[in-house]
């Protein structure tokens, strides 16, 4: 069977992917410092039956580009070339190839991706456009936190989430992430801590929901040259804009009561990551770009007015109250960013507006990351 993309280079062949590649994908992950995800993540792209793709160079496994169908849109993720492979245009080639096949066999026809500063010149090439920015957040395990009383009012409860409860989370997901994320919802709940699976509801009616989950491998059983023994992630997580970020605040100060007691008990190093919209000015944004650029000695190769130059209005909104609440919050519980990128998208009619997230719910775009 033809292979679905084609790249016309010596040496170089794209295969869909298949399970016997995840170590292999693994590998080139692991040497580029990504130690989120292990093979049970990759591998539930697979069981959605995502369209991913492998590039291989001589027989062995140079590459991949995961994609993602929502039906009224697909985020692309996961781009990687080895760095033997790198400089002959290939991740470019991979995305044209992916543009193609998912607007031709899946007539899906906007697509986005998350884009670090020094990629964004490379996707601007591709035809897309910024949107948005998200900030990625870290903290270290267990996390010290002095529960609050908060007032939500007699009508509000927090409850355990339950199977039966995910269709109405994926209502209020889909009302902000703008796709029906129905299946995904329920694989990540599957995955979850079920202590912190919480539902904000009014008078039986869910309000905002959030999920914890750990990556399954260890450190030590994925062979992750770096990042902390164990991994965890909030999300997918949304709050109604009416609730606020008390809303988010009574739904987390649960939620983290189990991790913090699972995390005690493996022991070892253990990092819980979040990443939610940034909204912010461009002096905010050109500040911490060359701030993280710097700690992790990239700052020469930054152009950011090269980068940030198109899209007025991404920068031109006034700074969000919630979004500053957000923030203040997470950084008085010992968050602090870990690095931030921009939301590109790409729509061959010009516009892509009616897909695009909505920032006004608490963690409205249920981390954009948990696409597949």
């Amino acid at each position: 069977m033809m292979p679905e993309i084609l790249i016309n280079r010596a040496r170089v062949h794209v295969q869909r992917l298949i399970q016997e590649h995840i170590d292999g994908i693994i590998a080139l992950m692991n040497r580029e410092g990504w130690y989120y995800y292990d093979r049970h993540e990759l591998n539930r792209y697979i069981k959605l039956n995502q369209d991913c793709f492998t590039l291989f160079m001589d027989g062995y496994i140079a590459g991949s580009i995961f994609t993602t169908n929502y039906g009224n849109q697909a985020w692309i993720g996961n781009i990687i070339i080895a760095e033997e492979a790198r400089g002959e245009g290939l991740a470019a080639a991979l995305i044209r190839g992916v543009l193609d096949y998912l607007q031709e066999e899946r007539q899906i026809h906007t697509f986005r991706l998350g884009a670090v500063p020094l990629a964004i010149g490379l996707y601007k090439k591709l035809g897309f456009h910024a949107e948005a920015f998200t900030s990625s957040q870290e903290a270290q395990l267990p996390l010290e936190i002095n529960d609050q009383q908060i007032d939500l009012g007699d009508k509000i409860q927090l409850k355990t989430i339950t199977r039966d409860d995910l269709e109405a989370i994926s209502e209020i997901d889909a009302r902000y992430f703008k796709s029906n994320r129905l299946p995904l919802l329920k694989e990540i709940y599957r995955d979850s801590i079920k202590a912190s699976c919480l539902s904000l509801q009014e008078q039986g009616k869910i309000v905002g929901f959030l999920m914890i989950r750990r990556r399954q491998d260890s450190k030590q059983q994925g062979q992750f040259a770096e990042g902390p023994d164990y991994v965890y992630r909030l999300g997918p997580c949304c709050v109604l804009p009416k609730y606020g970020i008390n809303g988010f605040k009574a739904l987390f100060q649960r939620a983290i009561r189990a991790v913090n007691e699972e995390a005690s008990k493996l022991g070892g190093n253990a990092r819980i990551y979040a990443l939610f919209p940034k909204i912010a000015a461009r002096e905010t944004i050109y500040k911490e770009t060359w701030g993280l650029a710097t700690e992790m000695g990239m700052d020469a190769d930054l152009n950011l007015d090269s980068s940030y130059d198109e899209h007025e209005q991404i920068f031109a909104v006034k700074n969000s109250i919630k979004n500053d609440e957000q923030c203040s919050y997470m950084e008085s519980l010992g968050f602090h960013q870990e690095y931030f990128e921009q939301v590109m998208s790409y729509n061959q009619s010009g516009s892509a507006e009616e897909s695009k997230a909505d920032p006004a719910g608490v963690f409205a775009m249920a981390t954009p990351g948990d696409k597949a």
